[in-house]
């Protein structure tokens, strides 16, 4: 079954899982970042993409079947998509005119701009 994300939905890269894993969240170690995960997910806050899943699966074990099978169906979204499409078409818009405008001189340097980021 495939939900609408809510107005405070994050997508997740693969460096979520691969890092966690093999770093400061083993599944072993803290069991419960991972529940977190799955319990973030049931409420449509979570998200991904079909191409991160592929990343995930290259390394196989735990961490693909953490993947396949606790987050389930339509957690990794067809990237295929239209509305997936349209969404990174906006994306990659938003980015050329922060691009242009950095380029100009006209977005700003420093720290406000590094506060914006945080």
């Amino acid at each position: 079954m495939t939900s609408t994300p809510t107005d405070t939905t994050y997508l997740l890269d693969a460096t979520v899982f691969m890092q966690a894993k093999d770093a400061h969240y083993r599944f072993s170690f803290c069991p419960a970042f991972w529940e977190f995960l799955v319990a973030a997910r049931r409420e449509d806050k979570l998200l991904s993409i079909d191409k991160i899943l592929g990343e995930i699966a290259t390394g196989g074990g735990d961490l693909q079947a953490f993947a396949s099978v606790r987050l389930g169906d339509g957690f990794f979204r067809d990237s295929g998509d239209s509305a997936v499409v349209a969404e990174f078409a906006r994306l990659t818009a938003w980015v050329q005119v922060l691009r242009k405008d950095f380029e100009t001189g006209v977005f700003p340097r420093g720290a406000p701009t590094q506060l914006r980021a945080g």
